[in-house]
């Protein structure tokens, strides 16, 4: 199973409420991605979390970004 990224606590609850609401109602399925996950490559270099990116600046007087 896929790692979940952090949320708070209530945002699962309703998370979780409109994933049950959408099985119900035939929007999604559930599926079992074993062989998919056979043949797909990992992702080495994941994207930062644009949270834990911002954290890391506390404190800082100065951001610079180069384009």
């Amino acid at each position: 199973m896929r790692k979940r990224r952090s949320q708070a606590q209530t945002e699962d609850v309703i998370v979780e409420e409109n994933v049950k609401k959408m099985l119900v109602a035939g929007v999604i399925e559930e599926g079992n991605g074993a062989a998919l996950n056979k043949i797909t490559r990992k992702d080495v270099y994941p994207l930062p979390r644009i949270d834990e990116s911002l954290e890391s600046l506390g404190g800082s007087l100065l951001f610079i970004t180069l384009i």
